[in-house]
């Protein structure tokens, strides 16, 4: 009965929402201030179960994508189906069993209407939104863990291993792989040192206007914007390179995921 007298407020917040999200998964509704012109080509894939059961492993030790070596791949598959045990365990505990019921629902009840939401419109599915809900999930991967070295102290230190590899896997990762580029901190950098005359070369993406510049730029050098860049060909690159507009100061070129023939061309 509850469900009945809930359910048309809850379809009325479901359209609501998705509308301001964009619009339906498929559709893009106009005049919705959230930039719904790019909604289509920008949402990302809906959450399954799977990446339910996985989320445990992402808040603990590796909150990136796919690694590019399938052995690690399946070893934090299995890192995360480790985590989502434990967190199973826990409610076998029957110590605290009752403070253990609310850490659940603080930890999981959030998580269904963003996962809701995902399925009808653009994917909210990610680490930094779902990160509130971290604390009380880790409180039961605590009591989860602690049942288990209660009654089997090798399969925890067991545990324990795999979590300390986990662990050091995803700092590696996080300290040595540059996900995202520094974009704001170029365009500093040219700001600061800019000098009469200088020219911005912006070869990054398909961006009509670079949203990088828009935001942190307030410079005075001119800038153009270059959506195709050469092949990785060297006649290619140097008929390029010669088609840069000529200043008698500097042209400053940002240039994304540079081929090696061009690198080498500009160096020389």
């Amino acid at each position: 009965m509850m469900i009945l007298l809930w359910s048309p407020l809850v379809i009325d917040l479901a359209i609501r929402s998705a509308q301001f999200m964009g619009g339906f998964r498929g559709t893009v509704v106009p005049g919705v201030e959230t930039g719904v012109e790019i909604a289509k080509a920008d949402k990302r894939p809906s959450p399954t179960i799977i990446n339910v059961l996985l989320q445990s492993g992402s808040f603990t030790a590796w909150p990136f994508g796919r690694a590019n070596s399938t052995a690690i791949f399946w070893f934090y598959n299995l890192y995360s189906i480790v985590v989502a045990s434990l967190i199973g365990l826990a409610f076998f505990e029957k110590r605290n069993l009752y403070k253990l019921g609310w850490a659940a629902a603080w930890g999981f009840l959030p998580l269904i209407p963003i996962f809701l939401v995902s399925q009808i419109s653009r994917s909210l599915w990610v680490n930094r939104y779902l990160l509130f809900t971290a604390p009380y999930i880790f409180i039961l991967l605590a009591a989860g863990f602690m049942g288990v070295w209660r009654r089997w102290r090798i399969p925890a230190v067991a545990i324990a291993l795999i979590y300390f590899v986990a662990i050091g896997g995803g700092l590696k990762r996080y300290y040595t792989v540059l996900d995202r580029e520094d974009w704001r901190g170029i365009v500093q950098s040219i700001q600061s040192n800019e000098q009469s005359g200088d020219i911005i070369v912006w070869k990054v993406g398909h961006q009509t206007i670079p949203r990088a510049l828009n935001h942190d730029y307030g410079g005075y050098a001119t800038i153009e914007v270059r959506n195709v860049g050469p092949e990785d060909d060297p006649q290619d690159v140097e008929r390029w390179l010669q088609s840069l507009p000529k200043t008698k100061s500097r042209i400053w070129l940002v240039y994304a995921y540079p081929s090696p023939t061009l690198v080498s061309a500009i160096e020389k």
